[in-house]
């Protein structure tokens, strides 16, 4: 499925149509989401990032679109602001991410990846961090660090969010 193959919204208010991917780097894209989101797993497990002739070939897609591709990872992770702190509507949730595909499931971190996430639903910011493990201690640092206590905070019942009723 290409991006532009997904159907468009219109607002409510003010009777104008809009992509669903407007604003993020897939919006205008023809390249396929699954390339998309090919890239940026492999970007996660990366430390040093990937030379665009690497992703063109993996990908087959020509220098000049994979370039584009890990420009604008590179430029969306650069514009992060560290000290963003999430102070409307907002969700956590925790995943991890098997370097062996999807067959691997449950909570061991054995040959996986932690990341953690908080969506806030009024400016529509994403927050993701990769963590060593998701014990209470570590969820509620990340969320003390990224969340305004007075924020409307939603999560899954999982044991490691018990705390967080105590602060947000």
């Amino acid at each position: 499925m290409n991006a532009s193959d997904l159907r468009r919204i219109r607002c409510l208010n003010c009777n104008q149509t809009f992509s669903i991917l407007y604003g993020t780097i897939f919006y205008k894209s023809q390249t396929q989401m699954t390339s998309w989101f090919y890239l940026i797993f492999r970007w996660i497990n990366t430390k040093h990032g990937i030379p665009a002739t690497d992703v063109a070939r993996e990908l087959g897609v020509t220098y000049k679109t994979a370039w584009r591709m890990c420009h604008e990872i590179r430029t969306r992770i650069g514009n992060q602001d560290a000290g963003f702190i999430v102070d409307g509507t907002a969700q956590m949730d925790e995943m991890y991410l098997s370097h062996l595909g999807f067959k691997k499931q449950g909570r061991s971190l054995l040959n996986k990846t932690l990341i953690v996430g908080v969506y806030e639903k009024t400016s529509n910011k994403l927050i993701v961090k990769v963590l060593k493990n998701a014990d209470e201690k570590n969820l509620l640092r990340f969320a003390l660090k990224h969340i305004f206590t007075e924020c409307c905070l939603f999560t899954d019942s999982w044991k490691g969010y018990v705390s967080f009723k105590n602060f947000f």
